[in-house]
């Protein structure tokens, strides 16, 4: 699923290291200090999940393939019971941070409450907001750290 040539490509154009991408701090650190590029960020993550860039562009196409990609029905997304009991079903593996950004995509309260609710994998904490970029670069920070503090809360 993962395209780690163009992943390390985007990584070498931002000079970080592929190592740490499996420690979340590292992670922070690096989107915090590739925020002036917000393309290069975007592009690392949509290159890890083996997608092109430019259907980014459609929210709508984000979400049908994902929903695809996991076997899910577009619609069940409209029913936030449905998306909670989908990713509790899924929290052991990589479906739970497919699901974690299909939520961001819809609302990003959506996306928090549903990481804290269901917690898994740290590092889809520190990318919930990146498929789905805002314009606001300062909310991005405050957003990523927002869940940070509440991951160290739930410790």
């Amino acid at each position: 699923m993962r395209n780690i040539h163009s992943v390390e490509k985007n990584q070498a154009a931002l000079g970080s290291d592929f190592v740490a991408f499996e420690d979340a701090e590292a992670v922070l650190k690096i989107h915090s200090a590739a925020l002036e590029d917000e393309e290069a960020v975007v592009e690392i993550h949509t290159a890890a999940l083996g997608y092109d860039l430019a259907a980014f562009e459609d929210e709508e196409a984000v979400v049908e393939i994902h929903t695809a990609a996991l076997g899910y029905d577009l619609a069940a997304f409209e029913d936030e019971k449905a998306v909670v009991e989908i990713h509790t079903a899924a929290l052991e593996g990589e479906e739970a941070v497919v699901e974690i950004r299909i939520a961001a995509l819809v609302d990003e309260q959506t996306a928090l409450e549903l990481y804290i609710a269901a917690p898994g994998d740290e590092r889809a904490a520190v990318d919930i907001h990146i498929v789905a970029p805002r314009k606001d670069l300062e909310s991005k920070i405050s957003f990523k750290w927002t869940i940070l503090r509440y991951l160290h809360m739930m410790r």
